[in-house]
């Protein structure tokens, strides 16, 4: 990440799951998290969030800060029909 993008107020940590193509998140980021805690207490959820276009952050998809974001993610999508 540039110095310049460090400081853009839309920077967004995190690795990209993909973009959702279906539902009312249409165009948004879907985004795996890691957590500050997590590094600290070795803890292992993989939190995933639904990021706007902006940088906002949206929502915590369902359970993905309970355990394994893979499947919780997986499982949302599968509940909405929606894609990625």
């Amino acid at each position: 990440m540039t110095p310049a993008a460090e400081n853009s107020p839309s920077a967004t940590d995190g690795w990209l799951y993909g973009v959702l193509r279906t539902g009312p998140y249409r165009g948004h980021l879907v985004l795996g998290r890691e957590p500050f805690q997590r590094a600290r207490a070795g803890v292992s959820p993989n939190p995933v969030s639904v990021v706007s276009p902006s940088g906002e952050l949206v929502m915590l998809v369902p359970g993905s800060d309970r355990g394994d974001g893979h499947r919780s993610l997986a499982d949302w999508l599968k509940e909405k029909g929606w894609m990625i």
